[in-house]
């Protein structure tokens, strides 16, 4: 679905010749088995999410990534590894039928150390795991920059991450191409969708503030290429016209194009001003309580993603609070002394808000 909102055009596989085409409204249209090759010669990327069975096994084996050639597609595997053979795979990119390659499962797993797919520079490999270890990346990137800190070098972001660059550039090969060509880029256009609501659809904004595991930072045109996880907490959006919109998101990603395209995808997300003080305290209270009376380490990493969230959620109305009591203060300073409380306050837009604050 979100895929749709971004303005890709989703083609779908299945192995039956009769397919009823309204299962999913975002697909714009299904192929059965024997249509393969042709739904291959028309993909930018293929994405695999096929589970491992009779049927599936071995499915991109041979030369059928050959179809894709005129393309130059990019592969991405998130299924299961037995659709496709390891020799099959390293094949199809040394012919160039593919022009990359981004695998989470494998035909054999672990991958083992002397295959050719680590040394390939057009292929992202991730372990094959459903979550990550915060701790530890907290670990690694503070060693990295002690490293810049005792040369006395400028500290990089914290998403500034080879890996993390690497990944960018292969999913915006084609963005990098208009880049280079327009030299720099001059605007930045922002896609925001969560699973309840689309708020930005490739809209030209200023620029964009965002909560991330690796430390909060602004997105400008021309920003490093990043992909980045969201914590809970508020996104802020400067749009052209100075207005600046806050929305909560509970988790997500943003990735951040060589064009200078943004898009976020986030889980849920709700604007601000439409949250409600005492519903968020009530949220932090209950995470709290299930936190102090789990009794497995999963319902206890469970209940601490929720408290986070609860946290993040009080924090976001007190903002909304405060914002709402600046701009009543400026009104009501702006209506009994002389002073240019314009000038004052100009170093802040706030969003509207609600008439009463409880």
């Amino acid at each position: 679905m979100l895929l749709h909102f971004m303005g890709a055009r989703i083609l779908g596989y299945g192995r039956r010749d009769t397919i009823d085409m309204t299962k999913n409204k975002h697909i714009s249209q299904y192929f059965s088995g024997h249509n393969l090759p042709q739904l291959l010669q028309n993909c930018d990327y293929i994405v695999s999410i096929l589970p491992n069975t009779n049927d599936t096994r071995g499915l991109l084996n041979g030369n059928i990534l050959e179809n894709c050639k005129e393309k130059g597609t990019v592969f991405v595997n998130i299924g299961r590894g037995t659709v496709i053979s390891e020799e099959s795979l390293v094949s199809a990119l040394q012919k160039k039928w593919i022009s990359g390659a981004i695998l989470d499962v494998f035909d054999v797993e672990p991958l083992r150390k002397e295959s050719p797919l680590w040394k390939m520079e057009n292929v992202f490999i991730s372990p094959h795991v459903s979550g990550s270890s915060r701790a530890k990346d907290i670990a690694e990137q503070f060693k990295e920059n002690l490293k810049y800190y005792q040369q006395n070098l400028p500290i990089p972001a914290t998403e500034e991450m080879a890996a993390i660059r690497s990944m960018s550039r292969l999913l915006s090969r084609k963005s990098l191409n208009t880049a280079i060509k327009r030299g720099y880029a001059d605007e930045m256009s922002f896609t925001f969708a969560a699973g309840n609501q689309v708020f930005y659809d490739k809209k030209a904004v200023k620029q964009v503030d965002v909560p991330s595991f690796s430390g909060s930072f602004g997105i400008l045109p021309a920003h490093v290429p990043t992909l980045a996880v969201l914590k809970p907490g508020v996104v802020t959006v400067f749009e052209n016209d100075g207005k600046v919109n806050q929305i909560f998101v509970s988790s997500g990603t943003v990735t951040i194009n060589d064009d200078s395209s943004v898009q976020i995808l986030a889980e849920e997300a709700h604007p601000v001003e439409n949250l409600d003080a005492s519903a968020a305290r009530d949220i932090l209270t209950k995470a709290q309580s299930q936190l102090s009376s789990a009794s497995t380490d999963q319902a206890k990493a469970e209940a601490e993603i929720a408290v986070e969230v609860g946290e993040a959620l009080v924090k976001a109305v007190h903002l909304k609070v405060v914002i709402c009591t600046l701009k009543k203060l400026k009104t009501f300073l702006a209506t009994r002394i002389r002073f240019p409380w314009a000038l004052l306050f100009s170093f802040y837009k706030a969003p509207a808000c609600a008439s009463q604050v409880t």
